[in-house]
């Protein structure tokens, strides 16, 4: 009765697990012979760990009591996880990816996707949580492509967000990514919790239809320079926005400093004091937007 079934290294280019129906985990990750599994017969699998295996197509529609599927590395270029219902952990990260629909995975509590530092190959352009109401974890780096994120699922308490991006070792911004939408958009907008755990890579905006457009209101768009910097960050807005809270964390969530200046069009901001490293800086005007932009100290 095989329940376990852990394959590392393995030079055959096809394993048969077909037979095997009692399986509950099985372990293929590295293997970069392997050109195809069937897994049909597989009714009682919940573990598959495929990451940085090199097979090109993957059919878990049988498998129906999967709950972990990890996948990072893996050369598919499509997955399907319609039947995946019980679905709890999914890791895609690095796959070339075009979509990624989750809408049937109700039961999904942590999802990891993006691209490596680098690559571009996964191109997902929507991402809708809005059915996902027991996520607790959404991680994904670098994707660039990325213009909606709907995490409108009715159990935001819960979700913790994070979009970070980098390119070439440097910190970066999700160009396409303007709105983001959320069970309350005027919490989001004033970091309260869980927006305030949350963290995206982008100039966006909260909202709870982005379907509706961003109120004027919402438009100021903060940008900073001389980054990385050594004495002063400079913030730049295209108006003078008035009233403003500056708040500077560390990578560890660490709040170092508040400042509440008065924004023109330039601020700068004194961080001499800072050692060398990675800092975060939130910004939240007087309209309750809220936006984090990540500096580098010299």
């Amino acid at each position: 009765e095989l329940k376990v079934l852990i394959c590392l290294d393995n030079p055959l280019n096809l394993i048969n697990v077909t037979q095997n129906i009692l399986l509950e985990n099985l372990d293929l990750r590295a293997i970069h012979t392997l050109d195809s599994i069937d897994l049909t017969n597989n009714i009682n699998l919940e573990i598959l760990n495929l990451e940085d295996c090199w097979i090109d197509n993957l059919d878990i529609s049988q498998n129906l009591n999967l709950k972990t599927l990890k996948a990072s590395g893996c050369t598919i270029s499509e997955i399907d996880l319609t039947n995946n219902i019980l679905l709890e952990y999914l890791d895609v990260f690095g796959v070339h990816l075009n979509t990624l629909d989750i809408n049937n995975n109700i039961h999904l509590k942590e999802l990891y996707c993006g691209n490596y530092d680098g690559d571009f190959g996964q191109v997902i352009s929507e991402i809708d949580l809005s059915n996902n109401v027991n996520l607790e974890v959404f991680y994904a780096e670098n994707l660039f492509e990325l213009e909606t994120l709907n995490a409108k699922n009715g159990n935001n308490s819960i979700l913790n967000v994070m979009l970070s991006c980098f390119y070439e070792n440097y910190p970066c911004e999700l160009a396409e990514l303007s709105c983001v939408q959320v069970d309350d958009e005027v919490a989001a907008g004033n970091g309260d919790f869980p927006y305030n755990t949350w963290f995206i890579e982008a100039d966006f905006s909260y909202s709870e239809d982005c379907s509706l457009g961003v109120p004027s209101s919402e438009n100021e768009k903060f940008s900073i320079y001389q980054n990385p910097v050594r004495e002063n960050l400079i913030l730049v807005s295209p108006i003078s926005i008035g009233n403003t809270q500056l708040q500077i964390f560390n990578m560890e969530g660490r709040l170092l400093s508040t400042q509440n200046p008065v924004l023109g069009k330039q601020t700068f901001i004194d961080v001499s004091n800072l050692s060398s490293g990675i800092y975060l800086l939130n910004i939240k005007t007087e309209y309750g937007k809220a936006q984090v932009k990540k500096f580098i100290k010299e």
